[in-house]
């Protein structure tokens, strides 16, 4: 069976809630889309200038990585904090204590022998949708490289295959949050390119059973006045089909999409008549069927 889930929704927007693929990982971000931020996750660029980008001159694995040009940058960009956002994530659905991982490359263009750098990498997570963050890692000056400087150099720094560094942080504070994102901020010292790469997320689960289809893949309010959530907390559903009916059989709405995570869609109903439907999701593992009260 394929890795992946397929979702069926007549949307009015989608909102991913919680994700976790089939190797116990609620997220493995490699920027291989070539796209940055990747699609839930957002940038905080305060000056509106340069800020993190896609690239394929560098990757820890893959073609591609982020980073953060600071070469090109003017010296009025120096002592800015750019910073990627992961999506939110629950997890309670871990089923092993989760752990946060990356790796990232970063070298100075001057003398680290006669300069102290102010550069600084920073990790915070929130549980509170991005109103508050709470530092978890931090390292920053001279220490921070993984590559020898490149003083004078007259090209920005690009990173060979050694020249990278995986960091674990501790995520303990946050392990049991049932929604929290997390945030990976370089404030830069106008000195040269920072890349990150590989960001994983792992605790998740690995497996499901049909029991997990009646468990897991909810229908609501209800009734409703129009508007319906429908959860998939699961992960690789496979080809999966959500088709509401009315009370008489006839098909409202079907509609099928590949989503490759698990996702919190958002149904409208507004224009179906009061009354009873039936909401039933097939899936490669099976099908839910779901009765729902229209009452405008």
């Amino acid at each position: 069976m394929k890795k992946t889930s397929t979702l069926i929704l007549m949307s009015l927007g989608v909102v991913l809630f919680f994700s976790f693929n089939a190797n116990g990982q609620f997220f493995n971000e490699g920027f291989e889309s070539g796209s940055c931020p990747p699609a839930n996750w957002t940038l905080d660029n305060p000056d509106g200038l340069t800020t993190f980008a896609a690239t394929s001159s560098a990757a820890h694995s893959g073609t591609q990585s982020a980073f953060l040009d600071v070469y090109n940058m003017t010296s009025g960009e120096a002592g800015q904090a750019d910073a990627l956002i992961t999506d939110v994530y629950n997890l309670t659905w871990a089923t092993s204590t989760p752990a946060l991982t990356f790796y990232y490359a970063y070298q100075m263009y001057s003398d680290p022998a006669t300069y102290t750098t102010a550069d600084a990498l920073s990790v915070y997570a929130s549980t509170d949708g991005g109103s508050t963050w709470n530092s978890i890692y931090s390292k920053s000056g001279n220490v921070l490289v993984t590559a020898a400087a490149q003083c004078d150099s007259t090209q920005g720094f690009v990173p060979t295959s050694n020249e990278w560094v995986m960091e674990t942080v501790d995520i303990s504070s946050v392990a049991t949050a049932s929604g929290v994102q997390f945030k990976f901020e370089f404030m830069n010292d106008w000195e040269n390119n920072f890349y990150i790469d590989d960001i994983m997320l792992s605790g998740g689960p690995t497996g499901i059973t049909n029991a997990d289809l009646e468990t897991y893949i909810n229908v609501y309010p209800n009734p409703s006045t129009g508007p319906v959530n429908v959860d998939l907390a699961l992960f690789s559903l496979g080809q999966t089909e959500i088709t509401v009916y009315n009370v008489v059989g006839e098909v409202v709405a079907r509609e099928s999409h590949n989503v490759v995570n698990p996702k919190r869609v958002k149904l409208d109903l507004s224009t179906q008549p009061n009354g009873a439907y039936f909401v039933k999701v097939q899936t490669e593992k099976g099908s839910v069927t779901r009765k729902l009260m229209l009452n405008k």
